[in-house]
């Protein structure tokens, strides 16, 4: 995978759903896994989001990414149910070479790494 800037300005992005979702008491999300990429940004409140078994607290300002069959679930706090702003996308890398553009869309991850 490239390393360089010019890599993460090829992305085209297709954004498939985007919600501001506003949690309730008891709201949650089962174990489940996409096909596509989701980013999923806490705006207010608390819950936990799960990964691969592992517990995150959910909290104002955390970001979280999601991509293809990763096992992931959310829940919010009872006391102080989170909101959410997410969005579902996929990706290709696109190039202009020579003045004919190509795509490439068998990527295996996001080209950015983990914080």
């Amino acid at each position: 995978m490239e390393t360089d800037k010019t890599y993460i300005n090829r992305i085209y992005p297709v954004i498939r759903y985007a919600v501001n979702r506003h949690t309730g008491k008891g709201w949650k999300i089962e174990t489940r896994t996409i096909q596509d990429h989701e980013i999923v940004l806490i705006d207010k409140g608390r819950g936990c989001v799960t990964i691969e078994g592992v517990k995150y607290a959910a909290v104002p300002g955390r970001l979280f990414h999601f991509f293809p069959d990763l096992r992931h679930s959310l829940e919010t706090d009872d006391s102080d149910p989170f909101n959410f702003l997410a969005v579902h996308f996929s990706f290709v890398f696109v190039e202009n070479t020579n003045g004919f553009w190509n795509t490439a869309s068998d990527i295996t991850g996001f080209p950015l790494p983990p914080v």
